[in-house]
């Protein structure tokens, strides 16, 4: 071997290193590339949604005062009875119906009349507004 190339193999050497290394980074950048920009879209979903569990957990945190804030509505009052209404209805209809019963008289109501005795007859004369109880039969008189 000649003198002065003895020197130049570390040169050539190192040469071939750094030349050798670029392709095996250039294949590392093109295998793990992929799969370092998937770890940061995951990195980003996952961030996402813990700050939206982070708000869903605010938002439900503020809830009971949100609640507290909204107006009282009164609750419907429950009656276990007649109203004062039923009452004044009912008595209404008690009154009219002892006004249009005869005043004289075994009614079949009362259980008084006799079997072969005929009941009766209630009639109303809208002109004059009499109530008769005479025992016959149901005529209007015109």
């Amino acid at each position: 071997m000649k003198p002065g190339i003895r020197w130049a193999w570390p040169i050539w050497g190192g040469i071939c290193m750094i030349l050798g290394i670029f392709p095996l980074l250039f294949i590392v950048v093109l295998v793990l590339g992929p799969f370092d920009a998937r770890h940061r879209r995951r990195a980003e979903e996952r961030r996402r949604r813990k700050e939206e569990l982070l708000d869903s957990n605010r938002a439900m945190a503020r809830l009971p005062a949100a609640i507290d804030a909204l107006p009282a509505v009164p609750a419907p009052a429950v009656t276990y009875g007649p109203t004062q209404g039923d009452l004044e209805a009912q008595n209404w209809a008690t009154n009219t119906i002892a006004a249009l019963q005869p005043q004289a008289g075994p009614t079949p109501a009362s259980g008084q009349c006799e079997p072969d005795e005929k009941a009766p007859v209630v009639e109303h004369d809208p002109a004059t507004a009499v109530v008769s109880a005479e025992p016959e039969t149901a005529v209007e008189k015109v």
